[in-house]
């Protein structure tokens, strides 16, 4: 059952390409959830550390999004992932 979908979605309106990167910064979940982040269409099972988004080229979208998967109806789940540019944080994925 699909529970939970959140996500950032970004439009580069510049010049130059974007090279963003990912990572996750905190973790508290349920023991029996299964997790799905996906990274304009790349998905990965679970939840990996860091990886890099595919290049964002100007006038395109990228997009960071978390699914969560689960059959409990009560407690609680947290994660962060931290978007970056280089070493500056652009948004967070709560």
């Amino acid at each position: 059952m699909l529970f939970y979908t959140k996500g950032i979605e970004l439009t580069n309106t510049g010049t130059v390409n974007l090279n963003l990167s990912w990572e996750l910064t905190y973790k508290d979940t349920l023991n029996d959830c299964r997790f799905e982040l996906c990274n304009s269409g790349q998905c990965y099972n679970n939840l990996p550390l860091s990886g890099n988004m595919p290049v964002v080229n100007p006038g395109n979208i990228g997009f960071l999004k978390m699914h969560v998967f689960t059959g409990k109806t009560q407690g609680r789940n947290v994660v962060k992932y931290v978007l970056k540019n280089g070493a500056s944080q652009i948004d967070t994925l709560t």
